[in-house]
């Protein structure tokens, strides 16, 4: 007779034994794939803002423009951030190059007291091109109110037909957008947006032409993602020309300009960054301290349709092309809500890059800004910053995530969309002066931008 609880035994054995089998052989096999699947580090850009270098002082305070240490400071921390593991994929820099100069209402720069001027803007121009030709990384240019030649708030060509890019050789690789791969015969950005061409005579009493540049351009920045860089001076309440164009005429091209701009690019299914250097909206300081104009742009072309009236109904109708819009010139590391023509819906989230200068006050401070890499939308930023005294950067750092509590998987417009006003206002004023002090004053007025302003 067959010994049937022997056989069961046997086969109770045999299936724990192929039991204990299975799992080692699972075990052995996915370890090393668990240790091969690393977590991608997030894409991010850097955004640098208001050097206001002092190329002739060593030293700087609160209160002063970057001097010599700090600047040097500053480059020795980007590229140690260039070299590092998750490096900027590329680099936009909002505006204002050269240190400020003692003026009154008019700062009109002469030609022949501009050395000191031109040579602080030819100091930033070489060394911000040699840092990023070193490390191979793109940067866009954005024009500053204090970027001109013929002085603060002025066109961005001169009377001369010159601009700052002039001062320096350019033959390799031109401003406005450095280390961006040309196609062809096609120069590395999409157009440099020129008003109109000029004849006159030069030095040598030669006839000859020129485009007036106007600052304002577009470029590829990577597949499917373009940026739209405006010349915001144009659009400011204390902008004076000195290229033969009315500022009206100037805003109103740049205006429509944009409008074509974005059309192409929806059109085209890409995604688009603008940056400018002056804000729409309202300066907090001066409606803090009862200016009679604290708004940022002028009210042209007319009172019941400004040029801010324009750019609200463009983003809120592109609002599903644009991504990201950022700006510098406040010196603060502040956000303001762009709403639409209505003023009744948030439509995007301006962001702002602090100031290397402490001449406000605030504490030296520069971004990283991380994004999605699906529809290039911000995620979150990391400002980097250090008190001007500081025998180098260091490490000083804090996340926009943990200052508002923004929970995974939101991006920077659904978390600051969603906040109420007062809890906005107190979260942003304690990183306004990049940690060094709230701000003494409501910042509040300068977040929401809406129609009328």
């Amino acid at each position: 007779m067959p010994n049937f609880a022997g056989m069961k035994k046997r086969y109770f054995l045999f299936v724990i034994a192929a039991t204990i089998v299975l799992f080692i052989s699972i075990h052995w096999k996915s370890e090393p794939t668990k240790l091969m699947v690393q977590k991608q580090p997030e894409p991010c850009f850097l955004l640098l803002s208001d050097v206001h270098l002092n190329s002739f002082a060593k030293t700087c305070n609160y209160g002063d423009d970057t001097g010599m240490d700090l600047w040097n400071n500053l480059k020795s921390k980007l590229k140690s951030i260039f070299d590092g593991k998750n490096p900027p994929k590329f680099i936009i820099y909002t505006g204002d190059l050269p240190a400020h100069y003692k003026c009154d209402q008019n700062c009109y720069l002469p030609p022949n007291a501009r050395a000191e001027h031109n040579a602080n803007l030819v100091k930033i121009l070489e060394d911000l091109r040699k840092l990023v030709a070193e490390h191979h990384i793109p940067l866009f240019y954005v024009p500053g109110n204090n970027d001109a030649l013929a002085g603060d708030y002025y066109s961005f060509t001169d009377s001369s037909y010159q601009t700052i890019f002039d001062l320096i050789n350019e033959k390799e690789m031109p401003y406005p957008a450095l280390n961006v791969a040309s196609s062809g015969n096609k120069p590395p950005y999409l157009e440099w947006k020129g008003s109109h061409t000029v004849s006159f005579y030069d030095h040598d009493n030669k006839p000859t032409q020129k485009i007036i540049e106007t600052g304002y351009y577009s470029a590829e920045i990577m597949p499917k993602l373009r940026i739209i860089v405006l010349n915001s001076v144009i659009l400011g309440k204390n902008y004076f020309n000195v290229d033969g164009m009315t500022q009206r005429d100037e805003g109103n091209e740049e205006i429509s300009w944009l409008k074509s701009e974005l059309m192409e690019a929806k059109i085209l299914k890409e995604k688009v960054y603008i940056a400018m250097h002056i804000p729409p909206g309202t300066d907090a300081y001066a409606f803090d301290h009862q200016s009679t104009q604290p708004y940022m742009w002028a009210h042209l072309p007319s009172e019941t349709n400004t040029w801010l009236d324009q750019f609200l109904r463009l983003t809120s109708t592109y609002q599903s092309t644009i991504s990201g819009i950022f700006y510098g010139h406040t010196h603060m590391d502040e956000l303001r809500r762009i709403y639409d023509s209505t003023g009744t819906k948030i439509t995007a989230v301006a962001i702002s890059c602090p100031g290397i200068t402490p001449q406000h006050y605030n504490n030296s401070g520069f971004k990283l800004v991380y994004y999605d890499s699906s529809n290039f939308q911000p995620v979150d930023f990391e400002t980097f910053y250090s008190t001007p005294t500081a025998a180098s950067w260091g490490n000083l750092s804090y996340r926009f995530s943990d200052i508002f509590h923004e929970t995974k998987g939101m991006t920077l417009f659904d978390c600051v969309k969603n906040q109420p006003l007062p809890n906005l206002n107190i979260e942003m004023d304690s990183i306004y002066t990049v940690m060094n002090g709230p701000s003494g004053y409501n910042t509040s007025p300068g977040i929401e931008v809406k129609p009328g302003e």
